[in-house]
């Protein structure tokens, strides 16, 4: 919203924990990661939150592709232009967290547009370590 009134200096740094910022965690996109290493519970809990991430979706949105798409509901749909605009970003993840996926796209996104200043994985934690 920052960038679309030329804004975006405002903002000095970003620092995203475990973030949500996708679509990633509930759609059929999240089999694209490794979950060899997950125990059955913690395959159950993802299942739970996915299910629960569909219902805030249907409950917060029309539902359209147009939302789907929308930077605004996924921040992480921001283009690479978009990306480009944002100040130096810290990311933090866990190896077992629900938002690990959306975690890592988008620290690929900033690392490619150069706006990554580090990035934490803490092995062996799930959400809320």
């Amino acid at each position: 919203m920052l960038q679309e009134k030329n804004e975006e200096h405002m903002l000095k740094g970003l620092y995203l924990l475990l973030p949500s910022i996708n679509d990633i965690m509930w759609t059929d996109n999240v089999h694209s990661f490794d979950q060899k290493d997950w125990s059955k519970s913690i395959s159950f809990m993802y299942a739970k939150i996915q299910d629960f991430m569909k219902f805030v979706w249907t409950t917060s949105t029309d539902g359209s592709a147009k939302a789907l798409e929308s930077v605004y509901v996924f921040p992480g749909k921001a283009s690479m232009a978009q990306v480009a605009k944002l100040p130096q970003t810290v990311v933090f993840t866990a190896e077992y967290d629900f938002y690990r996926p959306d975690a890592l796209a988008i620290a690929q996104k900033l690392e490619k547009a150069g706006k990554l200043l580090d990035y934490g994985d803490y092995g062996g934690c799930d959400h809320g370590f």
